[in-house]
């Protein structure tokens, strides 16, 4: 309450009660130190890549802070740190140097510095692929078996450093290998190699990047490979509290469905494009992801799910 108002040249002075001045006095306090407290903000370091292809890094970040908000999270400040080579990711992650990697799934020892959550990023769809292949390949094949003979007789390219090679192999492919992109594209151009296999998130990406230089590239139209592969999340394996996060929001977004239809949105484009509904679906063995495969099959997308 305003007692008196005092005002003598350009200054003007408020006299207040007792009571009024130790509430105001209050509340001013108060204010000062709500603005003082520390917000608490979840900081994490990850690697990106070069590479942007299938919205490569934007997808994975974008999952990791729904994962996390899932968890509980509500600050989440994320930090991109530039790192290509899977060794030196593994390598980052077991020095703390990053606090999130992502790779393929690796069969690791109990004893090893990185562990991995056990929820495949993509629900599997990496292991869906389509062959990009040049004018000498062959498309009335119509049967599963008679396309699987066609094939094998035939010489595919990969990268030597692609951690699915064995899978085509073990699956009795004859794979040829090469150090990088450009050497696998130009051996595709001059028929020493017949087909690539890409996952059906690259493959769009990569045929209208190259189909200038290579006139007879194209996408094979009629079958869709698919074998259990995915990238998963790598973190330190004395960061307990970090894995039981990532855990538990992985969980609740099984369970609520917003992670299969945050991934299915992300990727309608390319899926739609390859008219999945319309191909016969080849299934390979994956040996190294066998067991991990069947026992969590809630997290991994069927075939009929995409057609």
């Amino acid at each position: 309450m305003v007692r008196s108002i005092n005002i003598s040249g350009n200054f003007a002075t408020a006299h207040f009660s007792n009571n009024n001045e130790r509430g105001f006095m209050r509340y001013f306090l108060l204010l000062f130190l709500f603005f003082q407290q520390p917000i608490y903000s979840l900081e994490l370091k990850v690697n990106s890549s070069k590479t942007k292809t299938y919205q490569n890094f934007d997808y994975q970040v974008e999952l990791l802070k729904l994962v996390l908000t899932k968890a509980g999270e509500k600050n989440i400040s994320i930090e991109n740190v530039l790192i290509n080579d899977q060794k030196q990711i593994q390598k980052a992650l077991s020095k703390n140097q990053i606090d999130i990697g992502f790779l393929p799934l690796q069969m690791r020892e109990k004893s090893s510095p990185i562990k991995y959550v056990p929820y495949p990023i993509r629900m599997g769809l990496l292991g869906y692929r389509v062959l990009l292949v040049n004018d000498s390949f062959q498309t009335s094949h119509k049967s599963q078996l008679e396309f699987m003979e066609y094939i094998k007789s035939l010489k595919g390219g990969f990268l030597d450093k692609w951690e699915d090679l064995k899978v085509l192999r073990n699956n009795g492919l004859k794979i040829r290998t090469f150090k990088d992109f450009e050497s696998l594209m130009k051996a595709l151009k001059s028929n020493k190699i017949q087909y690539i296999s890409r996952s059906i998130l690259e493959i769009n990406s990569e045929f209208l990047n190259f189909k200038n230089k290579n006139t007879n590239l194209r996408i094979e139209e009629h079958f869709l490979i698919h074998y259990p592969f995915g990238e998963f999340f790598y973190v330190n394996s004395k960061n307990n509290e970090l894995f039981e996060k990532l855990e538990r929001g992985f969980d609740l977004a099984t369970k609520d469905g917003s992670w299969k239809k945050f991934l299915l949105k992300a990727h309608k484009k390319e899926i739609k494009a390859l008219k999945l509904s319309k191909r016969e679906t080849l299934e390979f063995e994956n040996q190294s992801l066998k067991r991990s495969f069947t026992e969590n099959l809630s997290y991994w997308l069927k075939p009929e799910e995409l057609k």
